[in-house]
């Protein structure tokens, strides 16, 4: 007997799982362990060093390990601006929440402090590792299941 497996995308993919009987845990436990890998991946572009060190890194998670609904993202509370890295932004002025209060950030390598009343954001394109990471590991759910299904 063979079975065809096409999945587009993880909606579909959630779907076909709860419909497919006996699907071990393992293909879950696969599928997420990539998804996760590839945000990590992602996120450490966005770190001021190379093994990922800031809030957008930290805030990964990874929820249900060994069952069938596992879950990965960011916690926004931790990071809520992972939202405007994956997405992107327009461009748009960045005031301080407090009137009469200034901005300040730490200037690039080290540098000193840099103080402003107001900046102008240019916008960002967006950099969308979380959905190229999640669509990675659904197209290799066929694989999964076949090694995993094949094994049993």
């Amino acid at each position: 007997m063979t079975t065809r497996i096409t999945t587009t995308g993880v909606p579909a993919a959630q779907l076909m799982l709860s419909q497919i009987r006996g699907v071990p845990a393992q293909v879950v436990d696969d599928m997420a362990a990539i998804g996760y890998q590839g945000m990590r991946e992602g996120a450490g572009r966005h770190s001021p060093r190379p093994e990922g060190s800031g809030w957008l890194f930290r805030s990964l998670f990874r929820i249900g390990e060994g069952t069938k609904t596992q879950r990965v993202g960011h916690y926004l509370d931790e990071a809520p601006h992972a939202e405007h890295v994956i997405f992107g932004s327009f461009a748009h002025e960045i005031k301080p929440k407090r009137a009469g209060g200034v901005l300040a950030w730490r200037s690039r390598f080290g540098g000193p402090m840099v103080f402003a009343r107001r900046v102008w954001h240019p916008g960002y394109i967006g950099d969308n590792y979380r959905d190229v990471a999640l669509n990675e590991a659904v197209g290799r759910l066929p694989d999964f299941v076949s090694q995993r299904m094949g094994a049993l």
